[in-house]
């Protein structure tokens, strides 16, 4: 059954001997893979209130936690390495919004991950929300 996101089973786009690459959302696929199997998960969440998804604040953080809960067993847990790319919010001064720092501290006590580095970026010349 596919996830409430894509409302859309996910479709295998391409395979090589290498990867294969899905469209769709990530909860539909997970089950397709053992534990273990990935040294890699690099990934980039829909960004909230962004072109059309409707997330933010906590329902985000569990949209965010749902998919890594499914993902984070897959990679192997000595040598693996975990990328979440995500949007900060900012405030109406201008500043980011410090609130989507508690993600980093909830995705490592949920899923037992060591945060190594935090990068914060900022798009300047980025469209306004929702185009």
């Amino acid at each position: 059954m596919p996830s409430t996101l894509s409302n859309t089973a996910p479709t295998e786009v391409q395979t090589t001997s290498q990867y294969t690459l899905w469209r769709g959302d990530c909860l539909d696929v997970a089950g397709r893979y053992e534990d273990g199997r990935f040294q890699l998960l690099l990934t980039s969440p829909p960004y909230p209130g962004l072109h059309g998804f409707p997330l933010t604040g906590s329902a985000y953080h569990a949209f965010i936690h749902e998919r890594l809960a499914a993902w984070v067993p897959k990679v192997c847990a000595r040598t693996g390495v975990i990328v979440l790319v995500y949007k900060y919010g900012r405030t109406a001064d201008g500043w980011f919004d410090l609130d989507q720092l508690d993600l980093v501290g909830e995705t490592a006590r949920r899923h037992g991950l060591y945060p190594i580095d935090v990068y914060p970026w900022d798009k300047l010349n980025a469209p306004p929300a929702g185009r």
